[in-house]
This record gives structure tokens, C-alpha cells and sequence, in this order.
């Protein structure tokens, strides 16, 4: 028996070289591991899943909720495929892919878990219009940049964003908010500009600035599946030690008005989130109007040509900052 005591091939690169994700294997692979299993199937309760009972569930297979989707009676259907990690979710997504392949009558179109950005899928949606209906979103998408803009320029744009967005709020402030949220809001943008904080906590590796910028600009690598939307945390704060005492005289006074207690803390995470998706849609320069516009394009375009469209997605976190349109 011949034993190695030299690792010929890099452990890093096992997620590229054995890739168990529905998206990233071939389709004749998909076909062949494929196996039928019944789905538990229940339609609307309340305003949260939590609110279903166990009464309220099913038994259908696959074939049977494909038929159910693709009902001409129905205007309109939206399912949603809930389950835990490895449950099939995204395997399920991908075997309706294959079973709704577009024709004279149906356009498809799939935003993936990975392998993608949003400026990629909003380009996609673009690519759908007749060439007449392209050019004004194509002038509003060109003007988010070509893509030559560096990564850690991305990060800075998107914390100028994120700071506009929240002093604008500020401006047009009524009496119906409270005190504290309003000193935040006008203490945050300083806190967020401040030069240190920006390269020594904000713009860090991991940090919820990097992960957006990557969600927004970058092709997503096969293993960088978001199960959820990235937001701030209350440990995301940057809150005393040397942060304190290298910042801005304006930094130090919002750093010094967050630290007062809990309540400034859980609120100004809370408008820092408020105002991610408004960031968002400044850095990819696609506002939540001229999104709107596009998908009323879009569908107003399948309806002259008789068709119908079909929008499978695998991952919502996949589609933060245009999702809630």
C-alpha cells in the first residue's frame, strides 16, 4: 500500500472542485440525481408563516404543485419555498427551472442563490425589453458605472449613500419622532464620514459595507450563499477604545450620544437598516421609482407579445435593495 505524505491539491479549492449547490452542477447531473418527494403545501394565514397550523398543510407532489402553479384560472400566483438549510429549497427551484422552459407564451427568468450580483440581475431584466424600451434604463444602469471603479471605492460610495440617504430624512423630520432619533439621524452621517471610522471599522473585510458592496457589484463566488438580508448589529457600533480617541470632534459626539445606553444603540441600528435599502438603490443608481417603472415595462411589454412571466428566485436576500419596491 503506497502512502502520500505530500497533499497534492489545495483544501481551499474543494468548493470549486465538489460542488453539491442545484446551480452550479450541470443539468444532466441534476437529472440524474433528481428524485420526486411530496411537498407540505398550505395556502395564506395572518401576515407571518408562523401563523399557519399544522391543519393547514397538504400533501401534494411536485408534478401536482406545478400543475396547481401553472393554473390559467389564476391571474396571479406567489409561493413561497420555506425549509431549513440542505431541505431542497434551491434544488426545488432549479427542477421547476426545468419544467417551465420558456416559450412563445412564457418568459423565465432566474436569479440565482450565487454566481451573480444585483447589478447583474437588474441587467438581465433590461436585456428582456424590446431595444426601443432599453435605452432609458441602460443610461440610468451605465450610469452606476462600468464596473472599473475599485472594490474599496464601492464601499465609500455606498457609505456616502447610506449617509445622504439618513441626513435627508433628517430634513424632513416632524414632530411626530422622537428626540433621540432625530439627534442620531443628525449625528450618524458625521459618524459614517469620518475618515478613520471609515477605514478602520467601517470598510473592514466582513464588515456590513464590504458584504454589500460585494452583494451589489460583484459575481457572488459558489459558495457565498446569503440566507438573509445583511443588516447592522448592535455589535457593527463602532463604541469607545481607540475609536473614540482617534475620530472626528463630530464623530466622538455621536459615538459619545450612542454610548449613553441601550435605547441610542438599538435605535440608531435601526436607522442605519431604515436606510440600507434607499443606499442600495443610490449605489446601484436605480431608485425604487424607476425600478417600478421597469418591471411595469417589462410586464406591460409580455402582455403586447402574450406572455406570461415566470420569476423564480432562490435567495430574496439576493435581491436587497430592490426587493421591496
Amino acid at each position: 500500500m503506497t502512502e502520500f505524505s505530500t497533499l497534492c491539491w489545495d483544501p481551499l479549492e474543494v468548493p470549486e472542485i465538489i460542488n453539491p449547490y442545484a446551480e452550479h452542477i450541470s443539468d444532466g447531473i441534476f437529472r440524474f440525481v433528481h428524485s420526486d418527494w411530496d411537498l407540505s403545501i398550505a395556502q395564506p394565514r395572518g401576515t407571518n408563516y408562523q401563523d399557519l397550523r399544522t391543519t393547514d398543510y397538504t400533501s401534494k407532489t411536485q408534478v401536482e404543485f406545478l400543475e396547481d402553479f401553472l393554473d390559467e384560472n389564476k391571474p396571479h400566483v406567489l409561493a413561497a419555498i420555506l425549509g431549513t438549510t440542505g431541505s431542497g429549497k434551491s434544488h426545488l427551484v432549479h427542477w421547476m427551472r426545468f419544467n417551465l422552459p420558456p416559450n412563445a407564451h412564457r418568459l423565465v427568468i432566474v436569479v440565482k442563490k450565487s454566481g451573480t450580483s444585483l447589478k447583474q440581475i437588474v441587467l438581465s431584466i433590461i436585456d428582456q425589453l424590446p431595444e426601443d424600451e432599453k435605452k432609458p434604463f441602460m443610461d440610468t444602469f451605465r450610469s452606476a458605472g462600468d464596473g472599473s471603479i475599485s472594490f474599496n471605492n464601492q464601499k465609500h460610495k455606498i457609505l456616502d449613500d447610506l449617509s445622504v440617504a439618513i441626513r435627508e430624512t433628517n430634513e424632513t423630520l416632524d414632530g411626530s419622532i422622537d428626540e433621540v432619533s432625530v439627534v442620531l439621524t443628525e449625528f450618524l452621517p458625521h459618524l459614517l464620514q469620518d475618515p478613520y471610522m471609515r477605514s478602520e471599522h467601517f470598510t473592514k473585510d466582513g464588515t456590513v459595507i464590504a458584504d454589500l458592496a460585494h452583494h451589489i457589484f460583484s459575481t457572488s463566488k459558489s459558495d457565498h450563499r446569503p440566507d438573509d438580508r445583511r443588516q447592522f448589529s448592535v455589535k457593527d457600533l463602532p463604541l469607545g477604545g481607540r475609536d473614540f480617541r482617534a475620530a472626528s470632534n463630530l464623530a466622538k459626539e455621536a459615538i459619545d450620544f450612542i454610548l449613553m445606553n441601550v435605547e441610542h444603540q438599538e435605535k440608531a441600528v435601526n436607522i442605519l437598516n431604515n436606510h440600507l435599502d434607499s443606499a442600495i438603490a443610490r449605489s446601484l443608481n436605480f431608485s425604487g421609482d424607476v425600478i417600478e417603472q421597469l418591471m411595469v415595462s417589462l410586464r406591460r411589454h409580455l402582455k403586447q407579445e402574450d406572455k406570461e412571466l415566470v420569476l423564480l428566485v432562490e435567495e430574496f436576500a439576493r435581491l436587497q435593495g430592490i426587493d421591496r419596491v
